[in-house]
C-alpha cells in the first residue's frame, strides 16, 4: 500500500488525524465488501466520480427504490402485528441482490395477505356490532402470526436495512469495466483495519494526496463533554485547526466564579447541579426540548461550583453578606478583597484576565498557521497583531488611567503604536490590496472593545451582588422571600445570566482571534449488526 500524505493533514491538538484513501473492489465482492466496511464503522465515503478520469457512474435508483418500498410495507406489518423490533440480528450481505429481494417480498406479501384479510374481517364484525367473541379469535389468530413470525420478520428488516444503507453508499462511488472505485476518509489508526479489510475481499487500497477538507474527529475525555458541546454549537473545529475544548476547564469556570463568586450559592450550585446530574443519569429515555437544556446544565454547574465557593472566600460573600461569612468561616475580612467595597480593583483584574485570554487566542492563531506552515500569514496575521496589541497593553501597565495623554506624545506613542500599526498596513496591503488597510483597522478597534467587554465580569459581579443583599432576610417571616429569590432569582435568572456571558466572552472575544469552527463531522458508513 502506497502513502503519500499530503501537507495538509497536519496532526492537531485532540483531533485526529485522517487519512485519505482510495480502494478498488471487483463487482462481485462489492456487497460483501460493504457489509464489512459497515461493520468497522470507520470509514466516511467521498465521491469519487469526478476525481478518476473516464470513470463511469453508478447508478443504484432501481434497486434502492425497490428496497425501500419492501422496508415501508415491513414497517407498517410489523406495526399491525405489534411486533417490537429489540434487537438486531447480523445476516451476511448476499451478492445477489434480486434473489434476496424477491424471497423477503414473497415472504412479507404472504404475511401481508393474511393480516389484512383477518382485519378486514374483525372491522366488518366491528361494523356491524357483533361477533365478539369472533374477533377475540380472529386476534389471537393475528398475535400467534406475530409470535411466529415476529424474528424472521425483525431479521428481514436489519438486512433491508443493511442493503439500503450499501446501496445508498454506491451512488459516491466510480466504476471502470468491472471494478468499482471507492474514496473517502479514514483515522490513521484504523488504517490497518481497513487494509485488512479490503486484503480479505481481495480488492487493493493506496493512500491518496487529500485535496478535499478532512473530516474531524473530536477526542475529549468525559469531563470534557459539557464544554465539547459548548465549542460545537459555535462550530465543529475543522482538521486544520485546534480544538479549544480543553481550554474551556480552566477559563470558563474562573470567568464564570469571577462573576458569581459567593460560598453559599456555590454550595447551593454544586447540591443543585448534583441532583441535575443524577436525575439525567437515572432517567430511562432520552429527555429533548427544555428539560434536556436543565438536565444537561448539572455537569456545568458541578464543574462551576469549585471557583464560585472559592471566588466566594476570596470575596468575603455567603448568600451575599460579609457578616453571614464572618459568621460562619470565622474569618474576619476577606481573603483578597470585597468586589462591592472596592469595584475598581475587580475591574482591573477584569481586565487584566481579557489580556491575557485574547493574548492566548493570538497564540493559538499562531500555532494553527504554523501548524498548517502558513507561514506568511502567521507574520501578517498574528504575529503583527501581537505586537500592536502587547505594545497596548505595555502603555497601559505602565501609564494607567494617563495613557490618553501619552497617545498624542510621538515619543512614546510613535514606538508602542504608529510604528505596530503602520508595519501592519503596509505589510497587510502588500499582501492583500485595499482589504488590508480595513483588516488593520477591524483588529485595531477590536483589540480595544473586546478587552474592555470583559467589565461585563465586574458588570455581573455587581449585579449578583445587588441581587444578593435584596434577599436577605431582616426578619425570621423573611426567610420565605430569601428562599425564593435565591432558588428563583439567583440560581435560575441570575446564574444563567452569568453564564451567557462567560459563554459570550469565549464565543465573542476569544474565538473571533483563533477559531473558525467550519469543520466537517465525521459520519462512517455504518450497518446494523
Amino acid at each position: 500500500m502506497k502513502r503519500n500524505l499530503s501537507k495538509g493533514d497536519a496532526d492537531t491538538i485532540l483531533s485526529a488525524r485522517m487519512v485519505p484513501i482510495r480502494i478498488y473492489i471487483h463487482e462481485d465482492r462489492l456487497n460483501s465488501f460493504l457489509y464489512e466496511l459497515g461493520k468497522l464503522r470507520c470509514f466516511q465515503f467521498t465521491d469519487a466520480r469526478g476525481s478518476i478520469k473516464d470513470a463511469q457512474y453508478v447508478e443504484s435508483g432501481e434497486t434502492l427504490f425497490r428496497i425501500s418500498s419492501i422496508l415501508t410495507r415491513l414497517n407498517s406489518l410489523l406495526s399491525a402485528l405489534k411486533v417490537e423490533v429489540k434487537e438486531r440480528v447480523d445476516l451476511p450481505v448476499a451478492e445477489s441482490l434480486e434473489h434476496i429481494l424477491d424471497e423477503v417480498e414473497k415472504e412479507v406479501g404472504h404475511v401481508e395477505d393474511e393480516v389484512i384479510k383477518l382485519q378486514s374481517e374483525i372491522a366488518e364484525l366491528r361494523r356491524r356490532g357483533v361477533g365478539g367473541d369472533e374477533i377475540r379469535v380472529l386476534e389471537d389468530k393475528i398475535s400467534r402470526i406475530a409470535m411466529e413470525k415476529g424474528k424472521e420478520l425483525s431479521s428481514y428488516l436489519s438486512m433491508l436495512r443493511n442493503l439500503k444503507a450499501i446501496e445508498e453508499a454506491k451512488r459516491f462511488m466510480a466504476k471502470m469495466m468491472n471494478v468499482y472505485i471507492i474514496e473517502g476518509w479514514i483515522p490513521e489508526e484504523r488504517v490497518k483495519d481497513l487494509s485488512t479489510c479490503v486484503e480479505k475481499c481481495e480488492g487493493y487500497v493506496e493512500v491518496v494526496s487529500g485535496s478535499r477538507e478532512a473530516p474531524t474527529i473530536v477526542k475529549n475525555p468525559g469531563f470534557l463533554k459539557v464544554f465539547e458541546k459548548l465549542v460545537k454549537t459555535y462550530g465543529l473545529p475543522s482538521s486544520r485547526e485546534i480544538d479549544p475544548t480543553v481550554f474551556f476547564i480552566v477559563s470558563f469556570p474562573l470567568i464564570f466564579g469571577m462573576m458569581f463568586g459567593d460560598v453559599g450559592h456555590g454550595i447551593l450550585l454544586l447540591l443543585f447541579g448534583s441532583l441535575l446530574h443524577l436525575l439525567s443519569r437515572r432517567m430511562k429515555y432520552e429527555p429533548k426540548g427544555f428539560i434536556s437544556y436543565i438536565l444537561n446544565a448539572g455537569s456545568l454547574m458541578i464543574i462551576c461550583s469549585p471557583t464560585t465557593i472559592g471566588f466566594g472566600f476570596l470575596y468575603g460573600e455567603l448568600f451575599g453578606s460579609h457578616e453571614w461569612f464572618e459568621m460562619v468561616t470565622g474569618l474576619h475580612k476577606p481573603l483578597w478583597f470585597s468586589p462591592l467595597k472596592e469595584p475598581m480593583l475587580l475591574f482591573k483584574y477584569a481586565i487584566l484576565i481579557g489580556v491575557v485570554q485574547i493574548s492566548f487566542g493570538l497564540i493559538l492563531d499562531l500555532a494553527n498557521k504554523l501548524l498548517n506552515r502558513m507561514f506568511k500569514e502567521a507574520i501578517i496575521g498574528p504575529i503583527m497583531w501581537m505586537w500592536l496589541y502587547w505594545s497596548g497593553v505595555y502603555l497601559v501597565l505602565t501609564y494607567g488611567w494617563n495613557v490618553f495623554r501619552i497617545v498624542f506624545n510621538l515619543n512614546i506613542s510613535g514606538p508602542f503604536l504608529i510604528l505596530p500599526f503602520a508595519v501592519m498596513v503596509a505589510i497587510r496591503t502588500l499582501f492583500h490590496g485595499i482589504d488590508g488597510i480595513a483588516e488593520s483597522l477591524e483588529q485595531f478597534i477590536s483589540s480595544l472593545s473586546h478587552t474592555l467587554s470583559y467589565v461585563r465580569i465586574l458588570a455581573l459581579n455587581m449585579i449578583h451582588g445587588v441581587f444578593s443583599r435584596l434577599f436577605l432576610p431582616a426578619n425570621p417571616l423573611m426567610f420565605i422571600a430569601f428562599t425564593f429569590g435565591t432558588i428563583f432569582v439567583i440560581l435560575g435568572f441570575e446564574q444563567l445570566l452569568a453564564f451567557i456571558h462567560t459563554l459570550r466572552l469565549h464565543w465573542v472575544e476569544w474565538f473571533s482571534k483563533f477559531y473558525r469552527g467550519n469543520g466537517i463531522e465525521f459520519k462512517p458508513f455504518a450497518i446494523e449488526f
